[in-house]
């Protein structure tokens, strides 16, 4: 069963044991604390994640309250880090929902949510679930697990919307393709085909960061065929059309 093995899985990781503190800290205060997103994805499919995000009901002013030693990065989105040995930290955020995209990158304001609508704001349904490790069971409200299943990525709700929210989800759907070696759902590729113009508008920064994240499992003869990653790829460099195949070189790649 799928719940036993993340839960194995969970309990052989390193920062289990800082979760569980965080965890129980937040459950005598009546509160919940989920894992979300990437990281149970990964428990799903044997990988090992090197960290994961946390996801409470507590509001912020909670948060701070019950670790004060909290670091308030991006409170103003609902999300605190809590500082873990070694450096480390867990993110931890409050259920939430998201609105008004006004520059591709990130919301203009958030209203704290139930479980169900935080799911509906992520971006790929095998990214939307959650892990509720009191009661050992994966909380899927976006069929994310029936994707992992069939090997699919693909945006939850609209994704001409999810895409113009957040214009690096264009390259973080190529980078989950690549590393997962999952197929893209139709209407996700063809919404992505059709902005991914937009990927221009993004910080090189962010786009490197990706593409650092990319970069190891790329079989180079499979990936220039791409039409995603061509297309990509002539805006970033540019490179023409007819040169797609030439890309890795600009990346300093040598011959395949």
């Amino acid at each position: 069963m799928l719940h036993v093995q993340v839960a194995n899985a969970l309990k052989n990781h390193p920062l289990y044991a800082e979760f569980v503190q965080v965890k129980n800290l937040l459950l005598a205060n009546g509160n919940k604390c989920w894992i979300a997103g990437g990281a149970v994805r990964d428990f799903i499919l044997n990988r090992n994640p090197l960290d994961f995000d946390l996801v409470t009901d507590a509001t912020t002013e909670q948060i701070l309250k019950t670790f004060p030693n909290a670091v308030p990065v991006g409170v103003q989105f609902g999300v605190v880090k809590i500082p873990l040995a070694l450096g480390h930290f867990f993110d931890l955020a409050t259920f939430r929902r998201e609105a008004d995209y006004l520059d591709g990158r990130r919301p203009s304001h958030i209203d704290f949510a139930t479980p169900n609508e935080d799911a509906l704001r992520r971006d790929f349904t095998i990214n939307a679930l959650f892990w509720d490790d009191e009661n050992q069971q994966i909380i899927d409200f976006v069929s994310g697990l029936k994707d992992i299943e069939n090997k699919i990525i693909q945006c939850v709700g609209d994704p001409l919307v999810r895409f113009q929210e957040d214009h690096l989800r264009l390259l973080r759907l190529l980078r989950f393709s690549i590393q997962l070696n999952f197929d893209i759902e139709a209407n996700t590729l063809s919404a992505a085909l059709h902005l991914v113009s937009h990927i221009k508008k993004t910080s090189g920064e962010r786009i490197w960061s990706e593409i650092q994240k990319m970069i190891p499992n790329i079989n180079w003869p499979v990936f220039l065929k791409n039409s995603l990653a061509v297309k990509i790829f002539e805006f970033i460099l540019p490179i023409k059309t007819e040169r797609a195949k030439n890309m890795h070189q600009a990346l300093g790649f040598s011959q395949i």
